[in-house]
């Protein structure tokens, strides 16, 4: 089974994400996407109680919430059928979760799945920032979503992979890396989950809401997020 997990916030989420989503699915013919919705991200700073549902980012929402909004936007039936699963096991441990602990998780669950994880591209570049970095890079292999003002082979491409090669400590963990990427341009979507919750702060576009927003949650969120 062809498995990829993607990690995020999801505060809330929105079209953008199910298309980044659709387009791994469908280039690299995977089984299933499950969207794991993280309580707090390691590179964030939370505000809230010590509750596990009540991480807040900023202006967001309780972990809880962006996870009935996630899994009640995957209940359309399209994501149904793409195999898009709602998943919550970051919510369970304590806050901050790291991504290695997931991925352990699912190489004990699914011990004969390949492993994917998605991403942006400034996320790659920076795995080395992330914890236990090596363990992620032995045992997944990367979707990464290039931003679209950029192709593939251009110029900056190279330069990045030459700044994440640098030092010797670096190269072989770089050209693994490398070896088990699989880049994609990102689909075009003009939105953020930001742009989603000051839109409904400031109480306008609301056919911008409607255009980045699963019809299932349009109700949810903008009750949710006021």
């Amino acid at each position: 089974m062809k498995l990829a997990l993607f990690g995020g916030s999801f505060d809330p989420i929105h079209n953008g994400h199910l298309a980044i989503a659709k387009q791994a699915k469908l280039a690299l013919e995977l089984d299933e996407v499950h969207f794991i919705l993280a309580k707090q991200s390691p590179f964030k700073v939370i505000q809230g109680d010590e509750s596990p549902d009540m991480f807040i980012d900023e202006r967001g929402k309780a972990a809880q919430q962006r996870f009935e909004i996630l899994k009640t936007a995957l209940s359309e039936k399209e994501y149904v059928d793409l195999n898009f699963k709602a998943i919550d096991i970051e919510l369970k441990r304590s806050a901050p979760s790291y991504s290695y602990q997931t991925v352990d998780y699912y190489k004990a669950k699914y011990p004969d799945a390949e492993l994917f994880w998605i991403m942006g591209e400034d996320n790659y570049y920076s795995l080395d920032k992330w914890k236990n970095s090596e363990y992620l890079i032995e045992n997944l292999e990367f979707i990464v979503l290039r931003r679209r003002e950029v192709e593939l082979g251009e110029p900056e491409h190279a330069a990045k992979s030459e700044n994440l090669s640098s030092g010797k400590a670096h190269k072989e963990k770089t050209t693994d890396m490398l070896k088990k990427a699989h880049f994609l341009q990102s689909p075009y979507y003009d939105v953020s989950s930001t742009q989603i919750r000051e839109a409904i702060t400031n109480g306008s576009d609301l056919d911008f809401l409607a255009e980045n927003l699963p019809n299932s949650i349009y109700g949810l969120v903008v009750q949710n997020y006021k």
